[in-house]
């Protein structure tokens, strides 16, 4: 678990290993710091489940190298949203998807791709590799 608030810490140390992080400048979990401390653990791999905040938050800061999506033949009418406002205006500014595998569980479908931002810069290839090197 990684946590900027210390009785989170507290509440959990038994249960799981709580990793201490600083707040980026919205209040929330740094997540570059949070990569290079799993980097630092040996951890070359994430699987991020969380709301359209976490995922946002991620995608934000071009954090995210594979995007698994499910999707599923159902009108709900109003609903929760996968994703927040990433402050995308254009189409051609959209985060696309390339060299996706579609996966099909009975009705309902898996898209598996790789984030393509319109900008080539990605935060995570100025992370450290876990492995060593440059990641």
């Amino acid at each position: 678990i990684a946590t900027t608030n210390e009785k989170t810490k507290e509440k959990f140390k038994e249960k799981a290993e709580i990793w201490k992080v600083k707040k980026h400048k919205d209040g929330k979990v740094d997540l570059v710091q949070l990569l290079k401390k799993a980097g630092e653990n040996q951890i070359a791999s994430l699987l991020v489940e969380g709301g359209s905040k976490v995922f946002t938050s991620f995608l934000k800061e071009k954090l995210v190298d594979k995007i698994y999506y499910f999707l599923s033949p159902k009108i709900l009418g109003k609903g929760l949203d996968s994703f927040d406002d990433l402050g995308i205006k254009e189409i051609s500014d959209s985060i696309t998807l390339r060299d996706c595998e579609i996966k099909r569980f009975n009705n309902d479908l898996l898209i598996i791709g790789y984030p393509s931002w319109s900008s080539d810069t990605c935060v995570a290839s100025f992370l450290p590799s876990p492995l060593g090197g440059e990641g």
